[in-house]
């Protein structure tokens, strides 16, 4: 296993009526929109790099659709309004010191496979990288080349 102990990784959840949607992986405490992270500030570099609000109010009507209509684009990889952010944060991690990773969190959808488990990156089919114990099942599995974290999931 890779040894990531002095690495630190954060990644973007949008969750519903939540202001900051940029979250330490290891410890899932939300990160504030003016804090720095070895001298960067997430949000500042994510405003630089896409339209913040335009991007929430297009995912937030993803995710309306998905409960209400059971849409599921919102997990579509291809979707418009998710490549938008993939941009941005390839866009972000560019710029970022080597120790810094900003992620995008995914998952499939649930509630169509409890039990699906992540072997390989759903963008390229490259192995996942295991953070390891110290960080929670959601935050584990790591994509590397596309800045994905995923959940590592036990069958």
């Amino acid at each position: 296993m890779n040894d990531f102990k002095n690495h630190k990784f954060y990644e973007l959840m949008w969750l519903p009526k939540t202001k900051n949607c940029i979250w330490e992986a290891k410890t899932k405490k939300a990160l504030a929109q003016n804090q720095t992270v070895e001298g960067v500030n997430l949000y500042a570099l994510l405003k630089q790099e896409i339209d913040w609000a335009k991007w929430r109010k297009n995912y937030a009507r993803l995710y309306k659709n998905w409960l209400e209509n059971d849409q599921t684009a919102i997990f579509d990889l291809e979707n418009p309004v998710v490549r938008q952010m993939f941009s941005a944060i390839q866009g972000i991690n560019k710029i970022l010191p080597p120790n810094l990773h900003f992620c995008y969190w995914y998952d499939i959808d649930r509630t169509e496979n409890e039990d699906f488990v992540w072997e390989k990156s759903p963008i390229s089919s490259s192995p996942l990288i295991d953070l390891g114990e110290d960080y929670f099942y959601q935050n584990r599995l790591w994509d590397k080349e596309n800045h994905l974290l995923l959940p590592k999931i036990q069958s």
